[in-house]
């Protein structure tokens, strides 16, 4: 099995912020995990929409 690499970030309370922080530390092939209450739902459907 390859060597997994696992990093977490805490982004910040805008989404448009975070969007530009995630879009410069995933590369093809990385998978995106969001943990956490109140608008995980927003993040993960504004960075699909990006």
């Amino acid at each position: 099995m390859d060597s997994m690499k696992v990093s977490a970030k805490i982004l910040p309370k805008e989404i448009s912020e975070g969007i530009f922080i995630l879009k410069n530390s995933l590369k093809p092939g990385d998978k995106l995990i969001t943990l956490g209450a109140g608008n995980v739902r927003d993040w993960g459907l504004a960075f699909l929409k990006d």
